[in-house]
């Protein structure tokens, strides 16, 4: 596995993915490339070290490819609502490769959440794509703000003092927020999203749950011990333990900025 560090500015992101040549064997049992192109995803986190934003970078070959190369693409936050449709450009590209059998391996499906900015979250654990039924996991997010030095756009009144979340509604992706209301969050303009009602809820801790399958909707609890210190990086540690038992998508979630809903930052698969 290629584990890297990009040191970056706090108003960037950036995705990864590894590009390698198909491989294929013909009736004589013999392997060669066909000539295909292979796509799989890394996985790219944000994370704070010292009061700088890196990102951390993890990437595996798919299937027994011998090579390939790790591409990292970096742009503003805030550009990507879809994890499916990249618009940032190519920042650099690095290659790897692999001697002997590489066992099926998948990183956990992260989401942009383009109406909940105000923190950068790291999924420390599971950071695996499939979790396995009756076993148990323990969910783990790191979450600092997402800025340090920016001032906080003053929000509308009307939606200080907003009401728990339905835990009962079930968000189907990370842009189940398109339904709300004009004075909330401004879809055309992410980089809006990015800022809170006042300086001291810019500094306030996401709130954060897993939801099941079924839509249970589980809320992660603070760790007690500040992470500051170790190499955990800054910020706080939310966590929960949880004994798998539904077969289906399990998602994590954040509370959006500006809305009480939830927004979709990560999800798991349970065959």
């Amino acid at each position: 596995m290629a584990h890297i560090h990009i040191d970056v500015p706090e108003d960037v992101e950036c995705v990864a993915e590894v590009e390698a040549r198909a491989i294929t064997q013909d009736v004589d049992g013999d392997y060669f490339e066909s000539g295909d192109v292979v796509r799989k995803p890394a996985l790219a986190q944000a994370e704070w070290v010292g009061g700088q934003k890196r990102y951390t970078v993890k990437a595996v070959l798919p299937g027994d490819e011998g090579h390939g190369v790790l591409k990292v693409y970096a742009g503003p936050r805030g550009l990507m609502h879809s994890n499916k449709l990249n618009p940032h450009s190519l920042a650099l590209g690095l290659p790897i490769t692999h001697t002997g059998t590489n066992p099926p391996y998948s990183f956990l499906t992260l989401h942009p959440t383009p109406h909940a900015q105000r923190h950068d979250l790291y999924v420390a654990q599971p950071q695996c794509a499939n979790i396995a039924l009756n076993n148990t996991f323990v969910f783990s997010v790191r979450q600092h703000p997402s800025s340090l030095t920016r001032l906080p756009e003053v929000t509308s009144p009307g939606l200080t003092g907003r009401a728990s979340p339905n835990p009962f509604a079930r968000p189907a992706s990370a842009m189940s927020m398109q339904s709300v209301s004009a004075a909330g969050s401004n879809y055309t303009n992410p980089s809006q999203t990015s800022s809170s009602s006042s300086g001291s809820a810019s500094m306030k801790p996401a709130k954060l749950a897993v939801q099941t399958p079924s839509g249970k909707i589980i809320r992660l609890t603070r760790k007690s011990e500040h992470m500051s210190g170790t190499n955990d990086g800054d910020g706080s540690s939310w966590e929960t333990v949880i004994k798998i038992g539904e077969k289906g998508t399990w998602r994590g979630l954040v509370l959006a900025d500006r809305s009480a809903r939830w927004c979709v930052f990560a999800q798991w698969e349970c065959a």
